[in-house]
């Protein structure tokens, strides 16, 4: 029985011819599974990081919001005069 091997060429950017086999595949495929990581781990940051960066957005406005009712609040409470009234006594007069 003869034994078969498995050789494939791919040329590089120089032109020169390189042999390939199923390990170098493997690695070519498992190279290829760390860029897509990559990529993926990337997106999952930017959105988690816009996630972040809405709610502290919204939080934000929350609480503008409900400085500005508690400003009304007091502005309306300080608006009612408040005035204390004497009613003169009868009595001797200090003079």
């Amino acid at each position: 029985m003869s034994e078969r091997r498995t050789v494939y060429s791919r040329s590089n950017f120089d032109g020169n011819c390189e042999e390939t086999g199923p390990e170098t595949q493997l690695k070519d495929t498992t190279q290829e599974a760390k860029r897509r990581s990559a990529r993926l781990g990337t997106y999952v940051i930017s959105a988690a990081l816009l996630v972040i960066f809405i709610v502290v957005i919204g939080f934000g406005f929350i609480s503008r919001r409900k400085a500005e009712a508690d400003l009304k609040q007091s502005t309306a409470a300080a608006a009612i005069p408040s005035v204390n009234v004497v009613y003169p006594k009868t009595g001797r007069s200090y003079q």
